[in-house]
């Protein structure tokens, strides 16, 4: 069974093996980048597959989110707005390669886009490898990567930037007076996460 309520955290060393599994020559290079960019950004599945490349704007260093395809943004009518690090920037041009010009980011063929449900089937088979390899294993959902996220970034910036960068509202009234995007907060913090991701996944060898 396949946990469904992103209350997984995935270990260091679960990363180091999923990203491995990824990473081979092999692998299909689209569920790659949807699982790098997922982890990276830490945003829900959905905003990730419904994303067009108009959202992206690489010369502002921008990803806007749109209301409609975000969850808060049904209620707020307001989009998600979210730095590009160069990191994520790379994975986004390469992912519009593979798209064979449509304009979404991540499709099935030019003129199919993919279902947000889609990715169940090769996290499933994922989990599945990397359960082989660890003991007591409990299998994870793409919203774990969410949850991987928001707890490793905990430790690297404030929590309402962090909550921010999810995509969430800020408590009460501080949401009511405070309109900063700290988008500079969150450009760094992304960019402390993906660095400690790196690190964690490509370890440097003892010298």
């Amino acid at each position: 069974m396949i946990n469904q309520q992103g209350e997984r955290v995935l270990s260091e060393e679960e990363l180091r093996v999923l990203f491995a599994l990824i990473d081979a020559p092999d692998y299909n290079p689209r569920n790659t980048l949807i699982i790098k960019l997922a982890l990276l950004f830490g945003c829900r599945i959905g905003e990730l597959l419904k994303a067009k490349m108009a959202d992206f704007d690489f010369t502002k260093g921008i990803w806007t989110v749109p209301p409609e395809n975000h969850k808060t943004g049904r209620k707020s009518k307001k989009p998600i707005i979210r730095p590009i690090i160069p990191a994520a920037e790379e994975l986004i041009k390469t992912a519009k390669k593979l798209s064979q010009g449509s304009d979404y980011l991540f499709t099935l063929s030019k003129n199919k886009t993919l279902c947000v449900q889609c990715h169940t089937v090769f996290i499933t088979a994922l989990s599945k490898k990397m359960a082989s390899r660890f003991e007591n294993y409990t299998h994870w959902s793409i919203h774990d990567l969410r949850k991987t996220m928001r707890t490793g970034v905990a430790e690297l910036t404030q929590p309402h930037v962090a909550e921010i960068m999810l995509g969430h509202k800020l408590p009460g009234v501080w949401q009511v007076y405070d309109k900063h995007t700290y988008l500079e907060e969150q450009r760094e913090a992304y960019e402390r996460w993906w660095n400690k991701v790196n690190q964690i996944v490509y370890p440097s060898p003892n010298p």
